[in-house]
C-alpha cells in the first residue's frame, strides 16, 4: 500500500519517482534525473499546491507529476527501447494503491452520470470521475 495519500503521488514528482524506483520501473540514475529536473522546473512540493525555485513559484495542477515524468522520456528500467508513458506511471500508482486501473473510452461515458454526480471542482481537485451509478 501507499505510504502517502494518493494525490501526493500525482502531484509530487519526488514521491512518484520513489514509487517508480521501488516498483523497479526506473533505475537510480533516472530517479536522480527526475528529482533534479523537478527542482529546476520550479516545483518544490505537490502537497502545498505551490513550489519555489530561484524565487519563482509554480502553480500545481492535478496529475502534474505524472505528465512531468512522462515528458522526460525516461526508459523502463532494463528496457532502453521502451519509454515510460503516462499510462505506465498511472498503472504503478494503481497497483500500489490497490485501486484497479481502468482505461476509459470517452465515447462510452454516461455524460449525465458524470455531470450530475460530482461537482466539477471537486472532481478536478481529487482527480475522480464517476463511471457509472448503480441503484437509485
Amino acid at each position: 500500500m501507499l505510504k502517502f495519500p494518493l494525490m501526493s503521488y500525482t502531484n509530487d514528482a519526488r514521491k512518484l519517482a520513489q514509487l517508480l524506483l521501488k516498483a523497479k520501473r526506473i533505475i537510480r540514475e533516472d530517479f536522480d534525473r527526475i528529482i533534479s529536473a523537478w527542482g529546476e522546473a520550479g516545483f518544490d512540493s505537490g502537497d502545498s499546491g505551490k513550489g519555489s525555485a530561484k524565487g519563482k513559484k509554480k502553480e500545481q495542477q492535478p496529475g502534474n507529476a505524472v505528465r512531468f515524468i512522462a515528458g522526460l522520456k525516461i526508459s523502463f528500467a532494463g528496457h532502453k527501447e521502451k519509454i515510460l508513458g503516462e499510462e505506465d506511471i498511472v498503472k504503478v500508482i494503481s497497483a500500489a494503491s490497490g485501486i484497479p486501473y481502468r482505461k476509459i473510452d470517452p465515447l462510452e461515458l454516461d455524460i449525465d452520470t458524470v455531470t450530475r454526480t460530482i461537482p466539477k471542482p471537486f472532481a478536478l481537485k481529487h482527480m475522480i470521475l464517476p463511471l457509472y451509478q448503480s441503484g437509485d
